[in-house]
This record gives C-alpha cells, sequence and structure tokens, in this order.
C-alpha cells in the first residue's frame, strides 16, 4: 500500500521563528510529536486558517524584540538544530 504523505494532517505544536522569504512572512514550525530536527519553514499561505493562535501567540512574545534581535533568534534557532538559513524545506 502506497502511503501519501498529502493526505496526512500534521499538527502545529508551535511557532518559533519569522521570516521574510520573496515578499512572504514564512514560519518556522515546531511540528507536535516530531524532534527539532523535523521543524520546517511554511509560508503563511498555508498556515494563517489553521494556526491563528500559535502564530498570534509567536508574536506575543517575540513583540518587545527589533527586527534584528529576531533575525539573530532565527539564526540561532537555526545554528541549534543544525540547519542553516539555506536548509529551507
Amino acid at each position: 500500500e502506497e502511503d501519501d504523505d498529502e493526505d496526512e494532517v500534521h499538527v502545529v505544536e508551535a511557532i518559533v521563528a519569522c521570516k521574510e522569504l520573496r515578499g512572504e512572512l514564512h514560519y518556522m514550525v515546531k511540528w507536535a510529536g516530531w524532534g527539532r530536527e523535523h521543524d520546517s519553514w511554511e509560508p503563511v499561505s498555508t498556515l494563517s486558517e489553521d494556526v491563528p493562535e500559535q502564530i498570534a501567540d509567536y508574536h506575543r512574545r517575540t513583540a518587545k524584540h527589533s527586527g534584528a534581535k529576531r533575525a539573530s533568534n532565527i539564526e540561532e534557532y537555526n545554528s541549534r538544530r543544525g540547519g542553516g538559513l539555506g536548509g529551507w524545506r
């Protein structure tokens, strides 16, 4: 039997970072039940309808940081998970 990943529903545990790419916001998503190595960048267009509470929570947590500080947090996050900013999925 063939496994079709597109039919699977993955639950967002948290939004852990944010970055603009080609004029669209992308969020680093921590998937529930999966390790950090499975976290992935997802465009807001695929998430905003599904996870408004997690997106709002992320922005509340980061509202006190400047843009430079947020960028630093993304770099720190990526270095801890062993990836670089070029490792987007």
